[in-house]
Order: C-alpha cells, then sequence, then structure tokens
C-alpha cells in the first residue's frame, strides 16, 4: 500500500549507488541485502548490496550517475556496493561474479569512482565505455573509449582504447 511506499522513498535519500533499470529483455532477478527477492521491471531502483541475475538470453540496462549506463547481457551475475571517501567522493563497486557487463561511464563531475571487479582484475572506470566478460575462469576486458588501468594481483597494467586484455587460470 501507500505507506510502504513512503518508507522506501525515505530511504532512498540513505543510498550512495543509485540506478534505474531501463530496458529489460527476459528474466533478470535480484536480492537485496535484507532478503527481498523478486524480477526486475522497468523503472525498478537499484542500491548497493543489491544482487542481480541475468538468465540466458536475458539482458538489463541500468542507468546510473551522470548519464552513465551499464548493461547485463546473458546468463550474468553481478553485486553492487557502494562508499564515500574523503572529500565526499563516491565510490561505486561493481563486482562481475561471471557472464558479460558492458558499460559507459560518463565523465564525473564530482570525481565519483565507479571500480569494476572480477575475481582477477580490477579496474577503475571513469570516462570509459567497454565491457568486461568473466566466464568459465576465462576474464576479459576490453575498452572502445578512454583509458584505464586493470590490476591484476599486485600488478597493474594500462588499457587504451581499442586494447582487450585477456586474463585465464593460468596467467601469472
Amino acid at each position: 500500500g501507500s505507506h510502504n511506499n513512503a518508507n522506501r522513498n525515505d530511504a532512498n535519500a540513505e543510498y550512495i549507488f543509485k540506478g534505474t533499470v531501463r530496458q529489460i529483455v527476459g528474466d533478470v532477478r535480484f536480492k537485496t541485502f535484507d532478503g527481498e527477492s523478486g524480477h526486475l521491471e522497468v523503472g525498478h531502483k537499484i542500491f548497493e548490496k543489491n544482487k542481480l541475475a541475468a538468465e540466458q538470453k536475458s539482458s538489463v540496462v541500468i542507468s546510473v550517475s551522470e548519464g552513465s549506463a551499464l548493461k547485463m547481457d546473458g546468463l550474468t551475475e553481478v553485486e553492487f556496493d557502494a562508499e564515500v571517501q574523503e572529500s565526499l567522493k563516491r565510490k561505486f563497486l561493481i563486482s562481475l561474479r561471471h557472464g558479460r557487463l558492458t558499460f559507459d561511464i560518463q565523465k564525473q563531475t564530482v570525481k565519483d569512482e565507479f571500480e569494476i571487479h572480477t575475481d582477477r582484475l580490477t579496474m577503475v572506470a571513469g570516462n570509459t565505455a567497454g565491457f568486461v566478460e568473466s566466464v568459465d575462469g576465462l576474464e576479459v576486458f576490453s575498452l572502445k573509449d578512454g583509458r584505464v588501468e586493470v590490476g591484476s594481483n599486485g600488478l597493474s597494467s594500462i588499457v587504451s582504447s581499442g586494447q582487450t586484455l585477456i586474463a585465464n587460470d593460468n596467467s601469472a
């Protein structure tokens, strides 16, 4: 009823990460940190500590701060988190458990950071577009625009527009 909605809207102010579902194909499920779960619909809000799981042949597009967008494609599981750092800079943590995540991160006026993780790779995306994929122990990170530093096991490498980085179980 209306009472629940009022509570939910008040709670939104507490969240650091806020995304909105713009487009859905197929079946994508969500789970919140307090155990609520269900099927995503267009307009649904995504916050930190939410987990999303897309089924085969499914996809979801989520708009996030300042014109940026994330897209999950096919059998994909992603977890969102966030933290506020000094000078109120926000860091949005996006963990790709498996599957494919396409990102288009616009330049953030307040220096917010999007940090995308897989099992092996960590990258901070700002003003960049590309995708990261993690399937059966193979991780692929490909950049269409921009330049990012990708860390893996304490080593970091720069990936620039048009470059692809591949990490698998055998790589050091």
